[in-house]
């Protein structure tokens, strides 16, 4: 199976609250972290690692007790989140792939930020189309303690999902001083589950888990 997720085509529109002082609204947008997670859980353990880099193209094939599962990402691009996830001959349990970039945001007095950008949430079966995969994208536009917007979205399903949608996320300094704590921040994780994993890799997977069923929840909240 392969199950993919992303954040992708970010734009950014700053609008002046205020167009009548002949001042001009400022705006920075400082990438700071990017985290790379890959985590497979099989019958007889897990396998967990860890990658900070940014700028290149990883590929991880894992084996284990003669299954496989391989795990792929795409370039990164600053701004831009993405998780993907291949399950090869009959993993005994669930590969999860988990990314999150982190980004400051100065912004200048009595303007209103916009950020927008595109959602892809895919998973295809291969074979007998047996498996399940799991895609989650969670974006939050926060400004610390005093307010917040948030993006959030999870597809579930045993059958193929191919979903793409537009979000929108804005927040406003009305201050007249710069807004230092504002963050962008994005998760994507796609995880691919085999078809009939052992016992003891169904118990890893955990009870809330199992009981979300094949649905898909959105949220946003302005």
């Amino acid at each position: 199976m392969d199950v993919t997720t992303r954040v992708t085509n970010l734009r950014f529109e700053v609008i002046d609250l205020t167009p009548d002082d002949g001042i001009t609204p400022t705006f920075r947008l400082d990438y700071s972290t990017y985290q790379r997670d890959i985590n497979i859980e099989h019958a007889t353990g897990h396998t967990t690692l860890h990658d900070g880099n940014l700028g290149h193209t990883d590929t991880l094939q894992v084996r284990h007790l003669g299954s496989y599962a391989a795990v792929t990402w795409d370039t990164p691009v600053a701004g831009e989140s993405a998780s993907s996830v291949r399950v090869l001959s009959g993993l005994d349990g669930k590969a999860t792939t988990l990314t999150r970039e982190n980004a400051n945001i100065y912004l200048g007095p009595n303007a209103r930020l916009v950020v927008t950008g595109d959602i892809v949430q895919q998973a295809a079966f291969v074979g007998n189309g047996a498996g399940r995969g799991i895609s989650t994208v969670d974006i939050i536009l926060d400004a610390y303690l005093y307010s917040s917007d948030e993006y959030h979205s999870v597809l579930d399903g045993v059958t193929p999902f191919n979903n793409t949608e537009t979000f929108s996320l804005s927040y406003d300094n009305t201050d007249t001083i710069d807004t230092r704590w504002l963050t962008l921040n994005f998760k994507t994780q796609a995880v691919g589950i085999s078809a009939v994993p052992e016992p003891s890799a169904w118990l890893m997977l955990g009870a809330g888990l199992l009981g979300v069923g094949a649905v898909a929840r959105r949220r946003q909240r302005g």
